[in-house]
C-alpha cells in the first residue's frame, strides 16, 4: 500500500505549485523560517505575559515544538491584507493561537496515551496527568486573556475552544454510546477546525476587512482545518508510523478516525466489536487492528476524503490574494505529505528572544 496519498491535482490550479519532492522541500524551508519567527513572537509574549518562571518555563515547552501551522496562516494572511503592524498586538495573537492549540495537545496526548510527538517523548509522557491537566487549564485561560482588549475576538477564541472540546468528546466517548457505521462527518474533525478558522478570523479582524472577506477567509480556514484533521489520522493510522506515536510494551484506547469509520462503513461492526469493545489494546493488538482495518477499499476511500477536502481549499483559495493563495497552495501539499507530519521541530536552531 502506497503510503501517500495523491497530490497531482495542485496543477489544476494555475500551476502555482509543483507537486515534486523538490517542491515539498522549498515549502517546508519557507515553513521553517517562518516558525522560527512565530517562536519569537511567541517568546516575546510570554516573556511580557507569564512572570513566573516555572509557569513560563514549562509553557513554553509545550508551546515552542511543533509546526505553527495555524500561526503561520494567521501571519500571512495579515501581512496580505496589510493588517495591524503593532508587534504586542500580533504575537499576543499568536501567543493566544499557539496557548490554545497547546492545550489542546495536552488533553488529546492524555486521552488517546500518545507518547510520542516529533521523535521525542510527548509532554504527558514526561510529566504526571495532574500536572498535564493543570497546564491544559492554564493554557486555555492564558489564551483567553491575551485577546481581551477585543470582546469580538475573545467571544469567537472561546467558541472554538468549546467546539474544538466538543469535537474531542465524539473522537473518545462515541464508543461508550455503541460503535455505529455513522461515518466520521465534521462532529470529530471540528476537534481542528476551529482554530484554522479563528486564526484566519483574527486576520480579517485586524486588517478590518468587510463581512463577505471575512467570511471567505473563514471558510478557508474551516476547510484547511478539515483536510489538516483528515490527513493527520489518515498518516497516524499507517502501521508503519505507529512506532512514532507509541512505544512497545504500552497500551492506549481506541479512538474514532476516518480509517476507522471507513471501515465500519463498508463493512459494518461486527467483524471488530471483540476490539472495539475492549477499553484497552496493547502495542501488538493496535498493530493486528491497523493491518485489518487497512483494505485496499478503506485506502482508496481515505484517499478520496483528502483529495475531496484539498480540492475544497484550493478552489475557496482562488477568491483570495495570489499570494496568500500561494501559501495555502503549499500547506496543503505539506498536509498531503507523510513527511510533514513525523518532521522533528524541535531540533531546530535555538530560538533567540530579543527585548
Amino acid at each position: 500500500m502506497s503510503q501517500t496519498p495523491t497530490t497531482g491535482f495542485v496543477l489544476a490550479h494555475e500551476g502555482l505549485l509543483a507537486c515534486t519532492p523538490v517542491a515539498v522541500s522549498s515549502v517546508l524551508k519557507d515553513v521553517l523560517r517562518s516558525r522560527k519567527e512565530i517562536n519569537i513572537l511567541l517568546s516575546r509574549a510570554f516573556s511580557r505575559r507569564v512572570p513566573d518562571s516555572y509557569l513560563r518555563d514549562h509553557c513554553l515547552s509545550c508551546t515552542m515544538p511543533g509546526r505553527k501551522t495555524r500561526s503561520l496562516v494567521f501571519l500571512h494572511t495579515l501581512r496580505e491584507y496589510g493588517g495591524a503592524s503593532d508587534s504586542e498586538t500580533i504575537s499576543n495573537i499568536i501567543f493566544a493561537i499557539e496557548c490554545s492549540h497547546a492545550a489542546s495537545v495536552l488533553v488529546d496526548d492524555l486521552l488517546d496515551s500518545d507518547e510520542i510527538r516529533h521523535g521525542e517523548l510527548s509532554v504527558q509522557r514526561r510529566w504526571s496527568n495532574s500536572k498535564t491537566v493543570l497546564f491544559a487549564h492554564y493554557l486555555s485561560a492564558s489564551a483567553l486573556s491575551a485577546v481581551h482588549f477585543d470582546e469580538v475576538l475573545a467571544d469567537n477564541l472561546l467558541q472554538a475552544y468549546k467546539t474544538m472540546t466538543v469535537g474531542e468528546m465524539y473522537d473518545v466517548l462515541l464508543p461508550d454510546g455503541g460503535w455505529t457505521e455513522m461515518g466520521y462527518s465534521d462532529l470529530v474533525a471540528q476537534k481542528t477546525f476551529p482554530l484554522f478558522e479563528f486564526s484566519l478570523f483574527a486576520a480579517a479582524r485586524l486588517s478590518i476587512l468587510e463581512a463577505e472577506e471575512t467570511r471567505k477567509l473563514r471558510n478557508v480556514g474551516r476547510s484547511l482545518g478539515r483536510l489538516y484533521q483528515l490527513s493527520n489520522d489518515y498518516y497516524d493510522w499507517q502501521v508503519s508510523n505507529l512506532p512514532k506515536r507509541h512505544l512497545p510494551g504500552s497500551s492506549w484506547p481506541i479512538t474514532f478516525s476516518l480509517p476507522l469509520a471507513t471501515y465500519l462503513e463498508r463493512y459494518g461492526v461486527s467483524s471488530l466489536r471483540l476490539d472495539l469493545n475492549r477499553r484497552l489494546l496493547s502495542y501488538e493488538e493496535w498493530e493486528y487492528l491497523l493491518h485489518k482495518i487497512w483494505t485496499a477499499d478503506v485506502d482508496h476511500h481515505c484517499r478520496m476524503e483528502i483529495r475531496q477536502a484539498s480540492d475544497r481549499v484550493l478552489s475557496e483559495s482562488l477568491l483570495l490574494p495570489k499570494g496568500l493563495r500561494q501559501v495555502l497552495y503549499g500547506m496543503v501539499q505539506l498536509l498531503n505529505d507523510g513527511d510533514f507530519w513525523y518532521h522533528n521541530y524541535e531540533r531546530d536552531e535555538p530560538v533567540s528572544v530579543g527585548p
